[in-house]
């Protein structure tokens, strides 16, 4: 049930992104439309915050593995 629910989670995540992401295409189209370069502006902030969302989503995919989930130990020794 908690995997449903995780993965559930995950699902909206990226369907939210994808939704925004359709939302600046067209409000890039209307200012190219409009000729109105606020609405330019404003959509290209809006997709430079888009991006750096997809490159930390991107970047946990990296890291959800089979068993990424668990602790690690990680040792160091020095030495040459």
């Amino acid at each position: 049930m908690q995997e449903i629910a995780s993965l559930r989670e995950r699902v909206e995540t990226w369907r939210g992104l994808e939704t925004r992401s359709r939302d600046q295409v067209e409000l890039l189209e209307l200012a190219l439309a409009e000729d109105d370069d606020s609405i330019a502006d404003h959509a290209a902030e809006d997709l430079r915050q888009l991006e750096g969302e997809l490159e930390r989503l991107e970047f946990e995919l990296q890291l959800s593995g089979e068993y990424d989930h668990r602790d690690a130990i990680l040792a160091i020794h020095a030495g040459a």
